[in-house]
């Protein structure tokens, strides 16, 4: 017998909390052993994560709607 319905929202929040309970996991154990130990499948690269984020669609919003003063003091630091 299959399943007769699926809960997209619930799927993606419960894959969520797993892969944050993953990583606190990892963490934990490294704050225990001092030992610092890359986890790279436990994350989102960098890029990815910016992707994501549309943080280029947040800078041409920036560049749109703050002066040249704001973006030079936010970005000449």
């Amino acid at each position: 017998m299959g399943v007769a319905a699926v809960s997209y929202p619930r799927i993606l929040t419960a894959a969520a909390i797993q892969g944050m309970k993953n990583a606190l996991g990892a963490l934990g154990d490294q704050l225990k052993t001092g030992e610092i130990v890359d986890r790279t499948d436990l994350l989102v690269s960098f890029k990815e994560l910016n992707e994501l984020m549309g943080i280029n669609q947040l800078k041409e919003i920036e560049q749109r709607f703050l002066t040249p003063t704001q973006l030079k003091a936010k970005y000449d630091n």
